[in-house]
């Protein structure tokens, strides 16, 4: 279990999107290996509007109750 921050950006380095997720909650547990969380993203900014086609940087940060952390960049592709 861990808290868990997504945070979207542009390759410009523009913050789209966040999401946060408390530990025990959806987007927030997970076991010792593979992947048993999934998090959904609706191609919206924070205002709701629609993103561009393009490439997004996606930064996972995982804080853990035993003080450690983890973080990830993820590419993700956005084409309508």
């Amino acid at each position: 279990d861990a808290t868990v921050t997504i945070r979207i950006y542009t390759l410009l380095g523009d913050l789209v999107k966040t999401f946060e997720f408390g530990a025990g909650s959806s987007g927030g547990t997970g076991a010792g290996s593979g992947f048993t969380n999934e998090v959904i993203w609706d191609g919206k900014n924070g205002q709701g509007v629609t993103v561009a086609n393009g490439m997004y940087l996606t930064e996972i940060k995982a804080e853990f109750s035993s003080g450690g952390q983890e973080i990830q960049i993820r590419r993700i592709g956005v084409v309508k």
